[in-house]
C-alpha cells in the first residue's frame, strides 16, 4: 500500500475523530425535541460505520467505484460547508472543527490522485486481468 493511501486512511480517521468531538461537545445545532438519544446515536453509528466502510473500500480494497462515491460525496460535503458559511455562528468552536474537517477531506481526496495512489488501483485492475486470461 502507498503512503499516499496510509495517509488518506489516517486523515479520514482522525477527521472522525474531530467531527465526533466537536459535535458531541459543540453541536451547531440543538438536537430535535422528539428525537431519542437511541436514535441520535443510531444515527451517529450509522453514518460512522458507512465512512469507515467507504473508506476501507477505497484504501483496502482498491475499490474504483467506492473512490468515485467517495468524491462525490466529498464534493456535496465541501459545497454544503460553503452553502452554510453565512448561517454559521462564528463563535461556536464547532465551525472551526467542521472547516478542518473539511480541509482533511479535501486533502484526502487529492492524495486519491497522487502517482502512486493511482497506479496502485491500475495494479488491481492488472491482477483482475490476469486471473481472467489464466
Amino acid at each position: 500500500m502507498p503512503n499516499s493511501i496510509k495517509l488518506f486512511e489516517k486523515l479520514i480517521i482522525w477527521s472522525l475523530v474531530i467531527g465526533i468531538i466537536s459535535g458531541l461537545f459543540f453541536p451547531l445545532q440543538p438536537f430535535p425535541a422528539d428525537a431519542t438519544p437511541l436514535l441520535i446515536f443510531g444515527g451517529l453509528l450509522f453514518l460512522l460505520g458507512f465512512e469507515i466502510g467507504l473508506m476501507l473500500l477505497v484504501s483496502r480494497l482498491r475499490s474504483v467505484i467506492a473512490k468515485w462515491i467517495w468524491i462525490i460525496l466529498q464534493v456535496l460535503a465541501v459545497a454544503l460547508f460553503i452553502y452554510d458559511l453565512p448561517t454559521n455562528d462564528y463563535s461556536n468552536p464547532s465551525t472551526f472543527a467542521q472547516f478542518i474537517v473539511t480541509a482533511m477531506g479535501i486533502y484526502g481526496t487529492i492524495l486519491l490522485f497522487t502517482a502512486d495512489s493511482e497506479e496502485w488501483f491500475l495494479s488491481k485492475q492488472r491482477e483482475k486481468l490476469q486471473r481472467l486470461l489464466r
